[in-house]
């Protein structure tokens, strides 16, 4: 054992780049014994900013080599802010600081640092900074001093409080102590309070040993804690102070061991490497243990070593291929005798050459990359993950350039069989605007672009993943080179293009059916028809129909099978969204794969109310109404009989405190309209500007169904301006529209909204809608749109200029199925004469409210509680006027408590909408 700890304390006197977080740390009550007959350093001068020792700095030499943090020194400086730092470079003279500082001296020792100064004969005391070497080689000690300081900077003659300290730096061991003197008042006893740094920090502030708690009395009662930040102090007269005991004694010793620095790694492959590091020329007793991990979790000292070694290096083997991985080393001694664990870095193994593959990009930050065993050669073009509306989890792949720019080139990783002629590249992809191209091809040289080949074009023309068009297939024929890697561009055409849910996969003769499309829909069925290479398969194609979004498996047993590329489905279901899939029966155990979701809605089938029931009720009070319809529908309830205001849905109708006869009006439906998109500029949210004039951007959107696009809301700056609303077929907006609607601003201010009536019948399709904006422009939200917007009729999927932006049309709605014509219900305010002996009733009007509440007869109020649904009291008003603002409350029911001057009170139940 003595061997060993000989063996270390060489290490740790010779290895550079030890840890002060690896020194241990004791506290103990000693004695502090007062140095005299030393050297003396300083001595003040007077009381004042200048003569009292502050923001100083002094260098003396040591009789002996000192080692700190694994290295020798012979010099020091002294701070007269209470510390010491080693190295050539010297601390600032008003650092306060020397834990958490960023300079660059190679250690410091911090024993009260703070701004300090001194006292010069105040009631006789005179401090000063000393320093003296007492016993005998090889055991002697350097003891530094400052004797009667200040906690904290002052030049008060009044109010003095001083206590005095000493740092000790010992031979041989090396071991550092802290030791306190009490203090006390020379003059007053006013507190004076602060915050000090305590304890060690090495070559840099991340490399500290710190002394901290929520104050210095918390501190010297418990264990060292590895900060760089400082604890508070408080010096007290007659009462719990937060300064150190006496002969309070902090002790830092190095560790017997330092850990290996300076990793090499070298020979990596797929399943191995070897690593290296940095050590003395004499090893520790037991050499070296070392730890791996794929995760970036420091080991503890009780963490198992993975291996051991004599010598300065490893051989790690079985490792899983394209992997990162983060090694860790320590010094070994013996079971009790280790050094801590130093982070040697990180590495890579190589990547293996694979034979099918699966990528949606999720295991990976966004920004300018690829994944592991993918590469890219860029152009000036852009190539990043984005976060930006994956196909699936949370990220996909963007590649742009504009005309004047270079493509990116996104690499695949290396397939062993991409010329076996077995394969096909499967992916999703979309284009931001109008319809873009990629070329999928190869590369034989991953640094130069030159060497990409083209081996198809495939045009893109929707916006959307969702779009039953938006995956393509890409089959790799034999001709391409054994040392080919398939690889994806994207041409300089100004277009955005995203792409996700890569496969590698075998590809098959049996073609997977696409472009589904949809004619002649009914309350009850449909026509659908669909594309697939190839003629008609052997055994047809079977279908698969459900009111369940959820993809069919291989095994699910298909709705039918039709031996032509259409089918007509019957005994459907009124005002219900089906979702259809296609696949190719090819032979008898050989069948494709299920096309993509296709989703469409039936008609809905006319619905009524079948009976009602009115209410008669007093003044000031809640009518219940009720209705019957079809059991299929929903019932609704507006304030008025076309339009209006929806205030509740469902059987029955809890009307508001109302005083006077009123008619409300039910209405059975099957959802009469889908809201598509941000009703307004204010619930989408973000950033809102003015869409101007001179920047109409299109905005696209997919039809899943036939259905009538209804109306959009528009938010005008002001009001009796021109302008107009036009409909395209597709993304071009050069050929003749679809619909053009004329239009003049009604409202103003950019937060009111105006309704724009469309109801065009729109088949399943991908369709632009296109603005002639007012001269003064329409709100918009130039940030926080997330596309697509989707519904069951209708996605909105984007626009023609940022994919951040949502263009000034909001709310867009759908007619969705049918709904009744609404039926008059009436509330009927009528009760009986009231008994003149009875109290007149006082009523509060109206009820629901906004901001504004009458009162009917004040004259009788003396004072007026509000009390919120829980009874908890909101708001007293004293001297009430008959116009209550009640602006300030939030939407709910309160109470209102009323006390009448004959000081009977009256109770009165309002809600504020």
């Amino acid at each position: 054992m003595k061997k060993s700890l000989l063996m270390c304390l060489f290490l740790m006197a010779t290895l550079l780049n030890a840890q002060v977080n690896a020194y241990r740390f004791s506290q103990s009550n000693g004695i502090y014994t007062e140095i005299t007959a030393g050297n003396i350093i300083a001595t003040p001068t007077a009381n004042s900013s200048t003569g009292s020792l502050d923001s100083n700095v002094y260098h003396i030499t040591l009789p002996y080599d000192f080692y700190f943090n694994g290295e020798p020194y012979r010099g020091l400086y002294i701070s007269t802010n209470g510390f010491i730092t080693f190295g050539d470079t010297a601390p600032s003279t008003t650092s306060t600081s020397p834990i958490s500082s960023r300079t660059p001296y190679k250690g410091a020792i911090s024993a009260w640092g703070g701004d300090l100064n001194t006292v010069f004969n105040i009631s006789g005391t005179t401090g000063n900074i000393s320093w003296k070497t007492i016993g005998v080689y090889p055991n002697r000690e350097v003891v530094i001093q400052w004797k009667d300081f200040r906690p904290a900077y002052s030049v008060s003659e009044t109010n003095v409080y001083v206590f005095s300290f000493q740092i000790k730096l010992k031979e041989t061991s090396n071991v550092i102590s802290i030791v306190y003197k009490n203090g006390g008042y020379l003059m007053g006893t006013e507190p004076v309070f602060g915050s000090r740094q305590i304890g060690l920090r090495g070559s840099n502030n991340l490399d500290y040993h710190n002394k901290i708690g929520y104050s210095i009395k918390e501190s010297v009662s418990s264990s060292s804690e590895k900060s760089n930040i400082t604890s508070s102090f408080g010096t007290i007269s007659n009462a719990t102070s937060g300064m150190p005991t006496n002969g309070l004694t902090y002790t830092w010793s190095p560790p017997s061991c330092i850990a290996p620095t300076d990793l090499s790694i070298s020979n990596i492959t797929i399943n191995s490497a070897e690593i290296s590091w940095k050590v003395p020329v004499i090893n520790p007793l037991n050499g070296y243990e070392y730890y791996y991990s794929t995760d970036n979790e420091t080991p503890t000292p009780s963490t198992i070593p993975l291996g051991t070694s004599l010598t300065k290096s490893a051989f790690l083997e079985k490792l899983n291929s394209a992997t990162q991985y983060y090694i860790w080393v320590r010094s070994s001694s013996g079971n009790s005798d280790k050094s801590v664990w130093s982070s040697l870095g990180t590495f890579t193994t190589l990547c293996a050459e694979r034979t099918s593959m699966y990528e949606n990009f999720d295991g990976y930050s966004t920004g300018s990359g690829v994944p592991l065993c993918w590469d890219r050669i860029s152009g000036i073009g852009s190539q990043k993950i984005s976060a930006t509306s994956p196909a699936s989890g949370t990220r996909n792949m963007y590649q742009s350039a504009s005309a004047s720019q270079n493509p990116t080139i996104v690499v695949l990783p290396i397939f062993s069989n991409i010329n076996a002629g077995t394969h096909w590249l499967r992916f999703k992809a979309k284009v931001s605007s109008g319809m873009g191209t990629l070329d999928v091809g190869y590369v034989t040289n991953i640094g130069d672009s030159n060497t990409f080949v083209n081996l198809s074009t495939i045009n893109i023309e929707n916006r959307s993943y969702s779009d039953p068009d938006a995956e393509y297939i890409v089959t790799v024929p034999k001709t391409v080179p054994g040392n080919a890697r398939l690889a994806i561009k994207n041409n300089a055409d100004s277009k955005s293009y995203y792409w996700d849910d890569v496969y590698w996969e075998p590809a098959s003769s049996c073609f997977i059916p696409t472009k589904v499309k949809l004619s002649n829909v009914t309350s009850y069925g449909a026509d659908i028809s669909w594309t697939a290479l190839g003629g008609v398969p052997a055994n047809g194609y079977e279908y698969y129909y459900s009111t369940n979004r959820n993809t069919p498996t291989s095994s699910t047993i298909a709705s039918g099978n039709s031996f032509s590329k259409s089918v007509t489905l019957g005994n459907l279901s009124s005002a219900t969204t089906y979702y259809v899939w296609i696949r190719s029966h090819c032979k008898e155990n050989e069948l494709s794969s299920w096309s993509s979701a296709f989703a469409f809605t039936t008609n809905c089938e006319s619905s009524s109310i079948l009976s009602s029931t009115e209410a008669k009720i007093c003044p000031g009070s809640q009518a219940t109404l009720s209705a019957i319809a079809n059991s299929d529908t929903i019932i609704k309830w507006y304030d008025s009989q076309i339009g209006g205001q929806l205030l509740g849905t469902g059987s029955t109708f809890v009307t508001p405190f109302i005083t006077n006869t009123t008619t409300y009006y039910a209405e059975a439906a099957n959802e009469r309209f889908i809201s598509v998109g941000p009703l307004s500029v204010m619930t989408q949210g973000g950033r809102i500007t003015t869409q101007s004039s001179s920047i109409p951007w299109a905005v696209y959107f997919t039809v899943l169904s036939q259905t009538k696009f209804s109306s959009v809301d528009i938010f005008p700056i002001s009001s009796g301006e021109a302008g107009g609303i036009k409909i395209f077929k597709g993304t071009s907006i050069s050929e003749k529209p679809l619909l053009e609607v004329p239009f003049t601003t009604n409202v103003g201010g950019g937060t009111t909204a105006q309704t724009i009536n469309l109801n065009i019948e729109l088949p399943p399709g991908n369709y632009t809608i296109y603005p002639k904006l007012p001269s003064s422009g329409l709100k918009r939200n130039a940030s926080g749109a997330v596309y697509p917007y989707t519904s069951k009729v209708a996605n909105i999927t984007g626009n023609g200029f940022d994919p951040t932006y949502f263009m000034s049309f909001y709310n867009w709605k759908f007619d969705g199925g049918c709904a009744s014509k609404r039926q008059a219900i009436t509330a009927i305010v009528d009760c009986p004469s009231p008994d003149i002996t009875k109290k007149e009733v006082i009523n509060l009007y109206p009820n629901p409210f906004v901001n504004v509440v009458n009162i009917t007869d004040i004259s009788k109020v003396k004072s007026i509680t509000i009390n919120d649904a829980s009874g908890k009291q909101v708001k007293v008003i004293n001297s009430p006027s008959s116009v209550l603002n009640l602006e300030e409350l939030n939407s709910g029911m309160y109470l209102v408590i009323l006390e009448l001057n004959d000081k009977t009170t009256q109770t009165v139940k309002i809600i504020k909408k």
